[in-house]
């Protein structure tokens, strides 16, 4: 009995000595990772236009806002081309996950959705490539998993400051635990993380006016997290009540949410366009579509996949002919795009499916 106490009590030991030794090195390696913030220099190179894109989590396209919720999303379309956008129809994407639509849009090479996609989207080819041209990338970035490596500036707004359950590393452990229950629930439950959620939002637009004014060339990605849920926004920017925050059910919680980021990407897009020394490209896309929810209670709503799969898609390119742009481009072929016409690369575009 007493060796079988003491074989137990060494596994214990080691066990608690494994997570400690995990958090630990979490914690070394989030120091040494932690990439440069504040002014930055302008960057060497020949260089070209600022390229800004803008990653709405969960938007969906024209045609399924009006399929899905019966909405006509053609004034935000109309404004965009009345600044000189070009807008696409019918764009669609075959990846209903932000970490494989992300790999395959910052990878034209080509990424097709085999293997694990974050090590392509810490490590992609845009990044290597614009870098190599002189430019500075800077990072908006939903969470940690998928930081680009090669970021000069990121901005990060973690939810970890509010609980340990928003934090990725301490989160997995308890969703492996008898505990698993208590990070969603407590998540779910907390009246003061709607405004935590939404500042994960606002810090994109309150931080935009000074990268903006900040030397180029310059590369700026935003991982916008809206209109996914939670739902925390109204269409005028006010507050969701938190027992609404999860509900598909009600096509409304979504619509105004949709709604909000709508008119926010408006203002920010004719602020760069006005306060930009030079014409930049500007790109503005989903992820995926809106894919629903198969959310706990009376909260679930289903979408067939086709419709999960359209997407919203809209480049601003200065100075080159949009009309040569297949109408239905999807948005794996931005970056193909943009480096066809202002870098002189040959990347053959994907066909619209």
């Amino acid at each position: 009995m007493v060796e079988e106490n003491a074989a137990l009590g060494l596994a214990v030991l080691v066990l608690v000595a494994w997570n400690l030794g995990g958090i630990l090195l979490y914690h070394g390696r989030s120091l040494w990772e932690h990439p440069r913030q504040g002014n930055m220099v302008a960057a060497t190179g020949a260089g070209g236009p600022d390229i800004y894109c803008f990653i709405l989590d969960e938007y969906a396209g024209l045609e399924a806002a009006r399929s899905l919720f019966c909405y006509d999303n053609s004034a935000f379309a109309d404004k965009l081309r009345q600044m000189g956008f070009f807008v696409a129809r019918d764009s669609r994407s075959p990846f209903l996950k932000t970490e494989y639509a992300l790999a395959a849009l910052l990878n034209p090479g080509g990424y097709d959705g085999r293997g694990g996609p974050f090590p392509g989207i810490r490590r992609n080819e845009v990044v290597s490539f614009l870098k190599r041209r002189g430019y500075r990338v800077v990072e908006f970035a939903a969470g940690p998993a998928m930081f680009m490596e090669g970021a000069d500036q990121r901005h990060h707004y973690s939810l970890a400051r509010v609980s340990i359950f928003f934090n990725d590393f301490y989160r997995t452990l308890f969703e492996r635990s008898l505990l698993c229950f208590l990070p969603e629930r407590w998540s779910r439950q907390q009246s003061g993380v709607t405004h935590f959620y939404q500042e994960r939002v606002l810090q994109v637009f309150r931080t935009m006016p000074a990268v903006v004014k900040s030397p180029g060339p310059k590369f700026v990605f935003a991982h916008v997290y809206c209109p996914h849920e939670p739902f925390v926004f109204t269409a005028r920017g006010g507050t969701v009540p938190r027992e609404r925050a999860w509900d598909h059910s009600d096509p409304r919680n979504y619509l105004q949410q949709y709604i909000f980021i709508s008119n926010k990407m408006l203002a920010v897009a004719a602020a760069i366009l006005a306060d930009s020394p030079r014409p930049p490209v500007i790109i503005i896309q989903s992820d995926h579509g809106y894919r629903g929810s198969r959310g706990r209670k009376n909260w679930k709503r289903t979408v067939a996949t086709a419709e999960a799969q359209k997407t919203f898609n809209a480049l601003y390119l200065p100075e080159k002919p949009l009309e040569a742009i297949d109408p239905s481009l999807s948005p794996l072929n931005n970056f193909r795009l943009v480096f066809n016409l202002y870098f002189g690369t040959t990347y053959p575009l994907l066909p619209s499916f």
